[in-house]
């Protein structure tokens, strides 16, 4: 993989901080989603699935409680993971409760008598299991990842991997692996299969503090290691929708967003704020093609924590709609006070695509979880609130990446004419399932790229009214 190039995106920050938008000044409208007394904080989110759902921190009275929560389609009432006088910190959620496997996964730090533990809890059978202890009697707050197939965390400086190996009878989890020794920080695993993984992280060298990624390569048996910051300085990588990752870049006095275009091949943008900083950056980039792929458009969205021009911290959104020629920066939160790490939250809505942000509001006396939400109509990026709504649901193939074959399942809400394509990324039809009458129900295709080339690929599932796009990964 070619070493990552930085490129400036230009636009001046004071002038859009202070400009009317008025092509885009109703989306995303602020709303409170968590508002429990106390302190609401740390929350996380299972980013790429559906139902997407939400784990965060409650602390009151003197109580630490944990909770997950589903909000799309529709919120739910919060579950109680753990409740306890002890601290609980740095919870991180991943999979989802409708997979037959992997499951949904919570991780999370605890202190107690022996020091700060590791712990585990998944979600299987419309319950969760036990709690298990991964690690315990560390020094410091242990900060983890959750992924698919494992777990990844810091320890001391030190960076691990413990893989689950999970079957339809039994889990069984393998012995820890030490990735990285010292100065390691922030982990975000953003690819975890069983023949695949691939995470980033802070990695102190010296006076400088880079952005690593390390990929298990089953060639060689072994992780391969990749520096993909360009700068001296650099902090708090973050996974964002669509596999991106995105991290803050120290230059010219400056905290900048580097974000990734594409996740595969990490080609990274510096934004060229000059005045304030952005902090905690995210981004969002989804190649949305048109049913017959014609063309390809592309929605991209950079959300932030940012300095105010007044007082406090503000959530940004900075859009940049290509086939509108316009890129705009939007005050998302616009709220009194300190807004807080952001996140990017999406979900597929029959032909539309639904995006929420969500972000922690300071308040007097605790703090608060917001959210701003909205649906975009491919590939025309406008906002629809009265977007058609599907007859059927695509899942994500699984596996994904895959090297062999993979399979692509999708149920139906009603009997009705059903077709499924799959193109390459410069359109062209590789693979399809020919329109025909099915029944409703849980239907399965299988798809075994035996000539095809590594790379991404595209699937889409139709009908007479709309259509359904995924993305996946063939690795050879």
């Amino acid at each position: 993989m070619d070493k990552p190039t930085a490129r400036i995106i230009c636009f001046f920050l004071l002038g859009i901080c202070l400009m009317n938008v008025d092509a885009h000044a109703d989306l995303f409208p602020p709303q409170p989603l968590v508002q429990m007394p106390g302190s609401n904080t740390q929350f996380s989110v299972n980013i790429d699935e559906e139902p997407s759902l939400i784990t965060w921190i409650n602390y009151s009275n003197d109580i630490y409680s944990l909770y997950v929560q589903q909000i799309f389609p529709e919120p739910a009432l919060p579950t109680l993971i753990k409740s306890s006088a002890n601290q609980i910190c740095c919870p991180n959620l991943t999979g989802s409760p409708w997979n037959y496997t992997p499951t949904l996964k919570l991780v999370w730090s605890e202190y107690d008598s022996l020091g700060w533990s590791l712990n585990y809890r998944g979600y299987s059978d419309d319950a969760w299991d036990e709690t298990i202890r991964i690690v315990e009697g560390a020094q410091n707050p242990i900060k983890s990842s959750a992924g698919y197939s494992g777990i990844s965390w810091i320890n001391d400086g030190s960076l691990y991997y413990m893989r689950l190996i999970e079957s339809f009878m039994d889990s069984t989890w393998q012995s820890p692996t030490l990735i990285d020794s010292g100065g390691c920080n922030n982990p975000v695993m953003f690819e975890d299969y069983n023949y695949y993984l691939e995470l980033a992280y802070e990695k102190q060298s010296g006076d400088s503090k880079l952005i690593r990624k390390c990929a298990w390569s089953y060639a060689l048996g072994e992780f391969t290691f990749e520096t993909i910051s360009t700068a001296e300085l650099n902090r708090n990588p973050r996974r964002g929708p669509e596999r991106s990752l995105s991290f803050e870049t120290y230059y010219d006095s400056t905290w900048r967003a580097s974000y990734s275009d594409t996740w595969y091949y990490f080609d990274f943008n510096i934004t060229s704020n000059q005045i304030l900083n952005f902090y905690h950056p995210v981004y969002l980039s989804i190649p949305q093609p048109t049913l017959f792929q014609r063309e390809t458009f592309l929605y991209n969205l950079l959300v932030f924590e940012c300095d105010s021009l007044e007082d406090g911290l503000e959530i940004m959104a900075l859009m940049n709609i290509p086939y509108e020629g316009a890129t705009e920066l939007i005050n998302i939160s616009n709220l009194a006070g300190d807004d807080r790490n952001p996140v990017i939250s999406e979900s597929y809505y029959g032909d539309s695509l639904e995006i929420a942000i969500l972000w922690e509001h300071v308040i007097a006396g605790g703090r608060e979880i917001w959210w701003a939400r909205d649906r975009f109509a491919a590939p025309t990026g406008s906002a629809d609130n009265e977007a058609i709504l599907p007859t059927f649901a695509l899942s994500d193939n699984f596996p994904n990446p895959f090297n062999a074959g993979t399979i692509i399942k999708y149920e139906l809400n009603e009997n009705q004419y059903i077709g499924l394509n799959i193109w390459n990324v410069n359109g062209q039809l590789v693979a399809s399932q020919p329109i025909a009458y099915q029944s409703a129900g849980t239907h399965v295709f299988e798809w075994n790229p035996v000539s095809l080339s590594s790379g991404v690929y595209f699937y889409s599932l139709y009908n007479s009214q709309t259509s359904m796009t995924r993305k996946c990964l063939l690795v050879k």
